[in-house]
């Protein structure tokens, strides 16, 4: 079977798609003004759609993290059943297979298990079966500045750090777009043992 491809459509009105770290979280946009969003950005919003179904997830983020786990450490020693076997040389194809079968996007879109115990950790990996590439809006997009009021304290009014609850801020929204996201399907790596 050959590799499968996809093109996924999302519009965008009056929000943040994928914010850069770097523009201090404005939208991302090229040199011509389209707007952007990475595949890392995809990714962690399938991730957190999966979460949100209560499916079992490895990568969570801090905001969205369901299992109380700091790291990613610390949720694969966690299941000592999947850490012992990763560790050990002769069965990490077995604790590769138990990982895909316990967390849905570690058999999607991959994981490289480099952790503090594991043996020969490039070995040590599952190669994703989705692929998700970076995204383009159709046409270049309008970005919008709003300034926005803190209607309330993060601090406590006492502390150093305390504000009062008119504290000013601003973001930045994408007044409208349409993006277009391009992915594929690999089926040699949904084929492979740890995946069945």
């Amino acid at each position: 079977m050959n590799r499968q491809d996809f093109i996924m459509v999302f519009r965008v009105d009056n929000a943040n798609t994928n914010g850069d770290p770097l523009e201090g979280n404005r939208p991302r946009t090229n040199d011509n003004g389209y707007g952007e969003v990475t595949g890392e950005c995809i990714r962690r919003k399938i991730r957190n759609r999966f979460i949100h179904m209560g499916l079992p997830v490895f990568v969570q983020s801090d905001s969205l993290c369901v299992d109380g786990y700091g790291s990613l450490a610390q949720r694969l020693t966690a299941r000592k059943d999947i850490y012992d076997a990763l560790r050990d040389g002769k069965t990490q194809k077995e604790g590769l297979r138990m990982a895909c079968g316990t967390w849905l996007d570690v058999r999607l879109f991959g994981q490289i298990f480099a952790f503090s115990g594991v043996r020969a950790a490039a070995s040590a990996s599952v190669h994703g079966v989705v692929t998700i590439c970076h995204g383009t809006s159709v046409e270049p997009v309008v970005i919008k500045d709003i300034h926005i009021t803190k209607s309330t304290n993060g601090e406590d009014k006492g502390s150093a750090k305390g504000k009062s609850s008119d504290t000013m801020g601003s973001k930045s929204i994408v007044e409208q777009g349409l993006y277009v996201v391009k992915g594929s399907v690999n089926p040699f790596y949904a084929g492979q043992e740890w995946g069945q």
